[in-house]
């Protein structure tokens, strides 16, 4: 009974700010056409609402804090891959000769696995918290936390998709960390004034003077914010050349149209259209294999 009466007093809030930061997460991502530079910027906030909810539970008011995390934080990346990955359904669909419901099905496990990320993610934020018993280093961790888990995304099960960072496509500002950290890093400091942001909602009962621990955070974060989304509208830099490309096309005559009818050009289109039709060999289907150089094919 003890555990009964905040459990059901806020049961669907965390649910709903897991929605909330899977909804605001999907924006900065071109979801069916091109993606308008102003929406760039919910991805320097959208992971809030999930780090709030994952923090500002007291710890003796729930009877399992970490699975209650893990699952909340879960629920996110479940939901932000479905909406995210939706062209997965898509592709199937059109390409992979599957029956109608099959490639619905397959979203939903390819979310239901890429969505344990999130909720590792959850499960060390609150870990972090509970060996610590503090908020500030669950958010201070929390930019290192996400990272690693973006690289193993990449690197375990092979899918590097759609991370954080892609988003900043085109921000010229943060993008001048690319070259030293890859995506990696950009996606280091949006977590980071996600995590700024957070506490500036979160530690108002920590310390001696919350107050003036809050406002630091959050103007930390947001001046994270506004940097970040001020980098989408300045030009990127025009490199200078640094190498001249050449096309060659050797033994192509084009001087005399007679050229391109006759006997030798009825022979090769015969030999494409014999070659287009048998199966991939060693070779790339298509290309005739007279032992001739390509120029001359030609």
């Amino acid at each position: 009974m003890f555990y009964t009466r905040p459990c059901m007093q806020s049961s669907w809030k965390p649910w709903a700010a897991a929605v909330l930061s899977a909804g605001l997460l999907e924006l900065p991502f071109p979801l069916a056409g091109p993606l308008p530079a102003w929406r760039t910027v919910f991805a320097w906030f959208g992971l809030v609402p999930l780090l709030w909810t994952l923090l500002s539970v007291p710890r003796s008011s729930h009877p399992h804090p970490l699975r209650r995390a893990f699952f909340i934080s879960y629920l996110c990346g479940f939901l932000w891959y479905m909406g995210n990955c939706y062209w997965v359904r898509d592709t199937m669909l059109r390409y992979g000769d599957m029956p109608p419901l099959a490639p619905t099905l397959l979203l939903i496990g390819f979310s239901l696995v890429l969505g344990l990320y999130f909720g590792l993610f959850g499960l060390g934020v609150l870990l972090i918290r509970r060996a610590t018993g503090s908020t500030r280093l669950a958010l201070a961790f929390a930019p290192f936390l996400w990272t690693g888990l973006d690289l193993a995304a990449a690197r375990i099960t092979s899918v590097p998709w759609d991370q954080l960072g892609y988003s900043q496509v085109d921000n010229a500002l943060v993008n001048q960390i690319a070259p030293w950290t890859g995506v990696y890093g950009i996606t280091f400091v949006l977590v980071a004034a996600n995590a700024l942001l957070a506490g500036g909602l979160l530690l108002g009962r920590e310390g001696k003077n919350p107050l003036a621990g809050r406002w630091a955070w959050a103007a930390c974060g947001a001046v994270l914010l506004i940097s970040g989304f001020a980098g989408v509208f300045v030009p990127p830099p025009v490199p200078d050349p640094t190498a001249t490309a050449v096309l060659i096309q050797p033994n192509l005559d084009v001087g005399a149209a007679n050229n391109w009818r006759g006997p030798e050009w009825d022979r090769h289109i015969a030999e494409f259209t014999r070659l287009a039709g048998e199966e991939c060999k060693s070779y790339i289907s298509g290309i005739p294999q007279t032992g001739a150089p390509m120029g001359e094919i030609v």
